[in-house]
């Protein structure tokens, strides 16, 4: 059966990374809610304080083109329990494997997001005051995912990802 393959957390935890390295490692479509967004302010079409419906809306059809031909996909999104009630509870009600990412290390998490830089075309970068107001709102989708801390060794936490997942 086709599963939906979460990969969330804060900005700045390693969810992009993670999730990167395991669409490759597994041959599945990924989808970024940012990367989506961002197109769409790259083309004029709208700009970024309209975008959250838009952006649930692209996951939302993509994920459902891909799980009707039974292909599972991997999802990279903040994935904010309120977020998901609000703009996609549709999403609670597929087959999932959530995986959330976590730096348990605060001077590391700033400093990644005061250094980074996607390189996603047309789109923003946030502050470590952002990431705290997120953090703040913060509240986990389901107490059923793995926990990954991406302080830790990049392969060791991809092996314990692939053993979670068993697809």
């Amino acid at each position: 059966m086709a599963k939906v393959i979460l990969i969330c957390g804060l900005p700045g935890s390693g969810k992009s990374t993670i999730a990167g390295k395991l669409a490759t490692s597994l041959g599945l479509p990924l989808f970024s809610k940012d990367k989506l967004e961002a197109s769409i302010v790259e083309n004029g079409a709208l700009k970024t304080e309209v975008l959250n419906n838009v952006g649930y809306t692209l996951l939302k059809n993509l994920v459902d083109e891909h799980l009707d031909r039974n292909t599972s996909v991997i999802v990279d999104f903040i994935a904010d329990k309120n977020r998901v009630n609000e703009l996609w509870p549709e999403l609670l009600g597929k087959e999932m494997v959530v995986i959330e990412c976590v730096c348990s290390d605060k001077t590391e998490h700033k400093r990644r997001i005061e250094s980074r830089r996607r390189n996603i075309k047309g789109w923003y970068e946030l502050s470590w005051a952002d990431v705290e107001e997120i953090t703040s709102k913060y509240t986990p989708l389901t107490p059923n995912r793995l926990i990954v801390d991406t302080v830790r060794n990049e392969s060791s936490i991809l092996e314990k990802i692939l053993n979670y997942v068993s697809i």
